[in-house]
């Protein structure tokens, strides 16, 4: 089910600023967020536990996950086959907080507020509460030398 994403597109380029000898890259990705189904975890009178699906396969689905990246580099040549690139990486460049991985079962759980061993009890509801959320927007510089 993870891997059911109907609507899925990218789109990728580059341009050669003509000052500099800047290159300028970008994505744009955009897909159908996963399928969740509604289950509960039933105990078996011999043992074990059964997860029951308690709608149709896919009959909830995430929000759709759209992220743009960016990248600027840039190539200083110096005499013989040397060379110096350096080059700037903008991921998740619209800081976008996509859930693309919730809890399906139905019941309730208790969690501790801030994840604090002492802090106090809470119960929430265990359906459609994240486990995996969107990374934040991230810059990575990167340099390197050929010689």
């Amino acid at each position: 089910a993870s891997a059911d994403r109907p609507h899925q597109f990218k789109l990728t380029g580059s341009y050669l600023l003509p000052y500099q000898d800047i290159l300028l890259s970008a994505n744009f990705r955009s897909q159908s967020g996963p399928p969740v189904t509604r289950q509960i975890s039933q105990r078996l009178a011999l043992g074990g536990n059964q997860t029951i699906n308690l709608e149709p396969l896919g009959n909830t689905r995430l929000d759709r996950l759209n992220t743009i990246d960016l990248r600027v580099s840039k190539n200083f040549r110096f005499g013989g086959n040397k060379e110096l690139a350096a080059n700037l990486d903008l991921s998740n460049l619209t800081n976008a907080n996509t859930v693309w991985e919730v809890r399906t079962l139905t019941p309730s759980i208790t969690v501790r507020q801030n994840g604090d061993p002492n802090g106090t009890l809470n119960r929430i509801p265990q359906f459609l509460s994240p486990t995996q959320v969107l990374g934040p927007r991230i810059m990575r510089l990167g340099v390197s030398f050929k010689f």
